[in-house]
């Protein structure tokens, strides 16, 4: 449960139901900042009953405040949050969800009180809670959780911003309020005594599914469409370091945190057989009700005849029949309430971005690349050549036989061996600029709508 700042690697399978569930957690200092505010927290389910009941979850926290009390204030939301959900005995998962939230809130309140020196200290929380039936989100702030899905970059929550409020006012995107500040909240943990919570869910979770939880380090410099490809493109392994350093390659500017979550093939359950759907639906209890009615004429044929075992034999009829028809009412009762459910909405997507990767991304990442190491090379900053060069052939290579997911693999691995160059240098200076990418290509999305 442990929230220090470092890196994770992906935990042993689970040798339950949805086994084959990964994760990564990554976080940074950024390039200007002095410490890092940020913090995470990862709680799996230990046993098979946990799962059922709470299943795992994953915390991001991104805090605000001077003299180090942003840092205090994610710590304590990432601990209390998942020492409450994991503790509590009542409720649904998102009705404790919730309430850990809620307890946290007040947990950093308490302790702004206590001592001046803690007045102002907050904290966004971003909490995803994978379970048997989906994905559960819980959400104050500007932090994020993605979906990646078919080539779709899903922005599951919405941001609590100033800027994203005056968005839905407007009724436009928020990439077109251009005289709005970003980094303003309009919600966050510790900043009132009622804190309002989002809590959405359950989302649908497939096989290849992969979820991204982020501070704001991380979305503030990369856009959706590139968030979007390089985990679609790469395993998770490569793609977190990646966007870590790519962050840091355009800025710097916030701690950068981020827990990925990758359901493997084995994890989503399988539909039941066809002989287990029958028995659910209507054939069982149908069937019963038959083996009851042919029941009594068997019976009667046996009485006739002066045969042995009509008694019972109409007996069974009676209990068959009587059997099958409280089955057929549980199911008709049944099959109402799946009917009521299916009438509600489904959980939001507050934006949908086409991630695909083509040539215009593709060609993008490639003048970023040389960009780049045009740079390293004048900076002679020591470098791994070979491997970059070697991932830059192949590139050029996939690319000429239009190839272009493999290209963009291979762009992303030269990029990360550069990224690592930079990362070594910019520890060597105080000083250090790289705003390198003069060009951004703008996200193309799609707004769902806003609650």
């Amino acid at each position: 449960m442990s929230t220090k700042q470092r890196e994770v690697a992906p935990h042993a399978p689970l040798r339950r139901a949805r086994s084959k569930i990964s994760h990564w957690c990554l976080t940074d200092v950024g390039v200007r900042r002095s410490h890092n505010q940020d913090s995470f927290g990862v709680t799996l389910a230990p046993n098979e009953e946990s799962w059922l009941s709470r299943g795992h979850l994953y915390v991001v926290a991104d805090g605000m405040g001077a003299h180090a009390v942003g840092e205090l204030a994610s710590k304590m939301a990432a601990d209390v949050l998942q020492h409450a959900y994991t503790k509590s005995r009542i409720g649904s998962p998102k009705e404790a969800l919730k309430a850990s939230i809620e307890e946290a809130n007040r947990s950093i309140r308490e302790k702004a009180r206590q001592n001046p020196d803690f007045k102002g200290m907050g904290t966004t929380i971003t909490a995803l809670v994978l379970l048997p039936e989906g994905a559960i989100i819980g959400h104050v702030g500007d932090s994020r959780c993605y979906r990646v899905r078919a080539g779709k970059m899903e922005q599951i929550t919405q941001d609590h911003s100033v800027h994203w409020e005056t968005a839905r006012k407007r009724g436009v995107d928020p990439d077109e309020v251009k005289d709005v500040p970003k980094n303003v909240l309009s919600r966050s943990l510790g900043n009132e005594d009622d804190i309002q919570v989002d809590v959405d869910g359950p989302y649908e979770v497939a096989n290849g599914d992969r979820f991204l939880i982020c501070s704001d380090g991380l979305s503030g410099h990369l856009t959706d469409v590139e968030l979007g490809a390089i985990n679609a493109e790469l395993p998770p392994g490569e793609a977190a370091p990646l966007m870590i350093e790519m962050s840091n390659m355009r800025g710097g500017v916030d701690n950068i945190t981020l827990i990925l979550v990758e359901i493997g093939e084995a994890a989503v359950t399988p539909p039941p057989k066809r002989s287990l759907i029958f028995w659910r639906g209507w054939g069982g209890p149908a069937l019963t009700v038959l083996l009851g009615i042919i029941s009594f004429p068997i019976a009667y044929l046996l009485h006739d005849l002066a045969i042995g075992g009509a008694l019972y034999v109409g007996l069974a009829g009676v209990i068959l029949f009587v059997a099958g028809m409280s089955w057929l009412l549980a199911v008709s009762e049944k099959k109402e309430k799946k009917e009521d459910k299916e009438v509600e909405l489904p959980p939001p997507i507050h934006r949908v971005t086409n991630s695909t990767v083509d040539d215009a991304l593709t060609s993008h990442l490639h003048d970023t690349v040389n960009r780049i190491s045009r740079k390293v090379r004048e900076s002679q900053w020591p470098t791994e050549w070979d491997a970059f060069e070697e991932h830059c052939q192949r590139a050029d290579e996939s690319y000429r036989s239009g190839d272009l997911h493999e290209a963009f693999r291979e762009y992303c691995r030269s990029l990360a061996v550069l990224g690592r160059a930079v990362k070594q240098h910019r520890h060597k200076q105080e000083v250090f600029d790289p705003n390198w990418e003069t060009k951004r290509r703008p996200s193309p999305v799609k707004q769902d709508g806003h609650r």
